[in-house]
């Protein structure tokens, strides 16, 4: 069926009443083919009522604005709503496909977790949307730092809270229907929250539903770059598990804070190496952090790095380490946070670093270690050591090599996919108060792909004296 709908074929514009018509009839064949007649009753709006609602579509009523469509803030009989007003001048065939998308699949939903449309009005040439009120904003606002300043950031056990009811939206869509629903659209922006904290998912434009009889539908590819399954983007074609790729990769930004959009490839990556096998760690306050480490006091720093420092902190009466992270011109230290959480909450040995928990609230987030309060071996090996550090004797530094030995071959051959440390150097080799070794700081590294012997293209860094000679490149 042709998209073009509600257009005059003359120079003008169709009257309203025209326009309603056969916008009419285009919605009832649609919700016919896709719902075989089973719809919640919508409510008809005339285009004054919606104006009013808005106050002329004004601007300081914008809940959020996409690229087609602005979402805004209405009273509609002293009811708060949400409107949505698609842009006609924004590839016009692509916006009535997409509005009635949010029409025929929001006409079938009845869950708590999907925002709830109230009705529509015909008498534009795309039709606008009414929804239920969202009055605290997305996901996005939420968790990610762009979020306005009257949204308070997600407590870390609320966003399990968030999970668990997007998982429960998710499943509905694939369960609930004869014709399984593939929403194709799960990303922090497409996820409101209404006056009780209530998640929901929203933003129909993109989904399609599995004909009967069959496994799979064939799809032109759309959505956020990051959130596409691979094997969608191979083959074109796609089920329910789009949606789960898409709701593994936003549970991850959720718990972590990770803005994809930003870094994709780096996310992806990342997601991948551990295949959602990880330690639980636990969420520590920016202030809890502050107030451990003395407002990050530098005669408390341990060890520091070419993007961190690591300091000596006492957290609810118990010694720790606290990795704080800083931006340079030369290095990406929100890549290389990222990696110290995935790659040490996969870790459990003696002899690699212990990670305990994050911060979540800060731009990049801070981590907390267990404590190493004997210091690190560049201290006894090369000085000037501090004066209560006494040298190591051949028998201790025998004893450490075979603790880092351990240690790297723990990360080879301890976990299907084999992790490349990569950053192996004496200010990464710590001491705990047994004078026990412990490897620190996965910053560069890498796991090797399934099926792989080596990681392909990767890009050979690290100290010099240390990179084994065939792969060339060193810092100085």
């Amino acid at each position: 069926m042709g998209l073009c709908l509600g257009k005059s074929k003359s120079s003008g514009k169709a009257d309203k009443s025209t326009v309603k018509s056969m916008n009419n009839k285009v919605l009832l064949e649609k919700l016919i083919a896709s719902s075989n007649g089973n719809y919640n009753p919508i409510r008809d709006f005339s285009f004054q009522e919606l104006t009013t609602a808005t106050n002329n579509y004004d601007r300081e009523r914008i809940i959020i604005q996409e690229s087609g469509y602005i979402l805004y803030k209405g009273v509609l009989n002293a009811r708060a709503v949400s409107i949505l007003k698609f842009g006609e001048n924004y590839n016009s065939d692509n916006q009535y496909k997409f509005c009635f998308n949010n029409i025929v699949f929001g006409s079938q939903m009845s869950h708590k977790n999907i925002l709830k449309l109230i009705g529509c009005c015909l008498e534009t040439q795309i039709p606008i949307l009414v929804f239920e009120s969202i009055e605290l904003g997305t996901l996005a606002d939420r968790i990610y730092r762009r979020r306005r300043h009257n949204f308070e950031p997600l407590p870390f056990r609320n966003r399990l809270k968030v999970a668990m009811e997007l998982a429960n939206a998710v499943a509905y869509l694939h369960a609930g229907f004869a014709r399984p629903i593939i929403f194709m659209s799960a990303t922090p922006w497409r996820i409101f929250f209404d006056e009780q904290n209530v998640a929901k998912l929203s933003d129909f434009s993109l989904s399609v539903s599995i004909p009967e009889g069959e496994t799979h539908v064939d799809v032109q590819i759309a959505g956020t770059r990051g959130y596409i399954a691979p094997e969608v983007l191979l083959e074109a074609k796609c089920n329910e598990k789009y949606d789960v790729h898409s709701f593994g990769i936003k549970s991850f930004s959720v718990f972590l804070s990770s803005i994809l959009i930003d870094h994709p490839q780096t996310l992806e990556k990342l997601i991948s190496s551990f295949n959602g096998k990880r330690k639980p760690i636990l969420s520590f306050s920016a202030e809890e952090l502050k107030i451990a480490t003395n407002n990050y006091d530098l005669q408390r720093v341990k060890t520091q790095g070419f993007v961190y420092q690591l300091y000596t902190a006492f957290l609810h009466g118990r010694p720790v380490s606290v990795m704080k992270f800083q931006n340079n011109d030369k290095y990406d230290a929100y890549e290389w946070c990222l990696k110290n959480i995935v790659f040490a909450s996969q870790m459990s040995h003696s002899n690699i670093l212990m990670l305990i928990g994050c911060c979540l609230e800060t731009q990049i987030p801070v981590l907390v270690f267990e404590s190493v309060s004997s210091g690190i071996l560049a201290n006894y090996i090369h000085g000037p050591r501090p004066s209560h550090f006494e040298p190591y004797l051949l028998t201790h530094r025998l004893k450490i090599a075979m603790e880092i030995a351990n240690a790297l071959a723990y990360p080879h051959v301890g976990f299907p996919r084999p992790t490349v440390f990569k950053n192996i150097k004496l200010s990464s080799i710590l001491f705990d108060e047994d004078h026990v070794a412990k490897l620190f700081d996965f910053s560069l590294a890498e796991s090797i792909p399934d099926g792989e012997t080596h990681i392909k293209d990767a890009i050979p860094i690290g100290i010099m004296g240390f990179v084994a000679t065939k792969y060339g490149h060193v810092w100085d």
